[in-house]
């Protein structure tokens, strides 16, 4: 960290050691380009959509999921965890090119649904683009926080649930005066993995979209 600081002094690009120094120019060239404000917008909307989302999802599933009488639940643990140890750039090449407007791609079969008209170039559209991006986000990292979910609940003492249902609480009550107060303390942990690795998006960005069309997906990774 204490390099990084030194070297922004200097006009560098990455090869030997720097040797022009700028001052202060780089933070001044930064603040008056759009670019760089645009790439912080779209990554704090990529945080502020997906984070909520993936974890209000990641608890539900869970919360079903640590049913002891579900049967199946490991098969479906090992699905929802799939696409963790999937590479996401591969995943992004993958949604890149099922979203593309070559081949049967997603818009034809729409189209052969009867739900689309015409076809739509989905990451050629400055509209589409960052919400599909967040949405393979939200799909591809939920494994970690299920598990991370699954992991907490399983810590509550069972005999806490018990001693709820003797004193008359409903599956309702018990959510909120046992489970909410219990995973207190792990889902803050949560929260904050998720909102750094949401931060710190790239390779997605980069197999799926490459920033665009005309930096409507540009994050703050792909802008550096």
């Amino acid at each position: 960290l204490v390099a990084s600081v030194h070297i922004t002094l200097y006009d560098w690009n990455g090869i030997g050691n720097p040797s022009r120094y700028v001052g202060l120019r780089n933070f001044a060239r930064d603040l008056q380009d759009p670019l760089f404000w645009n790439s912080f917008k779209n990554t704090f909307l990529y945080t502020a959509v997906l984070v909520p989302l993936q974890l209000t999802l990641a608890l539900a599933l869970a919360l079903v999921l640590n049913n002891p009488s579900r049967s199946g639940r490991t098969i479906y643990r090992a699905v929802f965890f799939a696409p963790v140890v999937t590479s996401a750039a591969l995943v992004g090449v993958v949604m890149a090119l099922l979203f593309s407007t070559v081949g049967n791609d997603l818009s034809a079969l729409l189209m052969r649904l009867g739900l689309l008209q015409e076809p739509v170039d989905w990451l050629g559209d400055a509209r589409f683009a960052l919400p599909l991006v967040i949405l393979v986000g939200i799909w591809h990292t939920l494994g970690y926080n299920l598990v991370y979910f699954l992991a907490a609940l399983q810590s509550i003492p069972r005999e806490l649930y018990e001693a709820a249902r003797v004193d008359g609480a409903g599956a309702l009550a018990q959510f909120r005066y046992v489970t909410v107060p219990m995973l207190r303390d792990v889902g803050v942990v949560i929260l904050l993995l998720a909102i750094l690795g949401s931060l710190q998006v790239f390779d997605l960005v980069l197999a799926m979209t490459g920033g665009g069309p005309f930096f409507a997906s540009e994050v703050v990774s792909t802008y550096i």
